[in-house]
């Protein structure tokens, strides 16, 4: 199991608070966004910031091939240097593919994800417009009843909240099974831990 940092067992904490919110409202999930963006750090967000802003301007640039390559050299640069255990620029690149049709390409890095955050929402819709892409009614199925419930579907919010809170927390007694004098040697792992190998909407 990957073993978390000091500073990343707290924000996992804070991330579980967030989660729990949700039961409440979607107020949460902008906090999530956040949270996830900065996983790694001031200089890890500069980086996956400058990402960001290429797939702003793609939207009305008319060179969208150039930044589409810019931003995937971008974030396999990030993915390499922090591992993919940073969900976020791999879901990032994931969002990337989509846009490129590279469905099959996409699911792969979303199932990375998955792994790391079962919760990430964003993700998890993702997932279901990449195999409805494919035509693969039976996973876009599968895949979309594991999606966030809006919160007129109080219990069905309710028990993803649920699940959600207590697979974070699971990730995070596990992590707690490590030695406290790991963590410098688990800040290195994540500075150097290898790359990959290769609203429903609004994914990113």
């Amino acid at each position: 199991n990957h073993r978390l940092s000091s500073t990343a067992k707290e924000r996992r904490k804070h991330e579980i608070e967030l989660l729990n919110k949700l039961r409440h409202g979607d107020e949460a999930m902008n906090d999530l966004w956040a949270l996830w963006f900065v996983e790694r750090g001031p200089a890890g967000a500069t980086a996956l910031l400058e990402t960001q802003e290429l797939f702003q301007e793609m939207e009305s640039a008319s060179a969208v091939n150039i930044n589409m390559n810019k931003a995937e050299r971008k974030l396999r640069a990030i993915i390499s240097e922090h591992g993919h255990q940073w969900a976020e620029p791999v879901n990032r690149l994931a969002t990337l593919y989509y846009l490129q049709g590279k469905f099959k390409e996409s699911i792969a890095l979303c199932e990375l994800v998955l792994e790391v955050k079962p919760w990430h929402f964003g993700c998890l819709s993702g997932i279901v417009l990449c195999y409805a892409e494919l035509g693969d009614r039976v996973n876009a199925k599968l895949w979309a009843s594991r999606r966030l419930p809006p919160m007129e579907a109080q219990t069905r919010r309710e028990e993803w909240v649920d699940r959600a809170v207590e697979e974070a927390w699971r990730s995070l007694d596990k992590s707690f099974q490590s030695d406290p004098m790991d963590d410098v040697v688990v800040e290195k792992e994540q500075r150097n831990d290898g790359g990959i190998s290769n609203d429903d909407g609004a994914w990113q």
